[in-house]
């Protein structure tokens, strides 16, 4: 039981087809609300519970809603985030190419599928992360999930250089 409406008359009346009616009807509206509130937790909890980078953002450039994904992989609080700029965040050598993208997000005619760049983090280290974003142009907004690749970027690297020096010994 989630909720109980209780009436009480002093006098036993007969039924008011009207008032069954409306009883009726404020019952079926309190259902809804409760199943509706329901959705909302859900849809909250996997926000909140996602492994993922979750956010939205302006046309602006300045994040509106982040998950806690973010705080684990950046180690910047979700204040000290939303406090400034995204592009602050993003690694000098990555910005240009972030505007860019973000121009076309802001067009709307245009949906992010793999877009890498690097974030700062707070121990000043930079972390990869891979971006699918798509636009919500009435509302001027950018609804996107970043994945950090930072591991699998070491990876490539580390066995291109592996693959380098084997072929120098193989040379030699």
């Amino acid at each position: 039981v989630i909720a109980v409406l209780e009436f009480f008359a002093h006098e036993k009346q007969d039924s008011d087809p009207e008032l069954l009616d409306m009883l009726a009807s404020m019952g079926g509206q309190i259902g809804q609300f409760f199943d509706r509130t329901r959705a909302e937790e859900t849809l909250d909890r996997f926000f909140t519970m996602s492994l993922d980078l979750l956010c939205s953002a302006g046309f602006d450039g300045v994040f509106r809603r982040l998950n806690p994904a973010w705080e684990r992989t950046l180690g910047y609080t979700l204040t000290e985030l939303t406090a400034r700029p995204f592009l602050e965040f993003v690694h000098a050598d990555d910005q240009a190419e972030t505007v860019t993208e973000l121009e076309k997000l802001a067009t709307g005619a245009h949906e992010t599928i793999a877009f890498e760049n690097r974030y700062g983090s707070k121990d000043g280290s930079f972390r990869w992360l891979m971006w699918k974003c798509a636009p919500l142009s009435s509302e001027e907004l950018i609804y996107a999930r970043a994945r950090d690749i930072t591991e699998s970027k070491e990876m490539q690297e580390r066995l291109r250089h592996l693959k380098e020096t084997a072929e120098a010994a193989s040379a030699a």
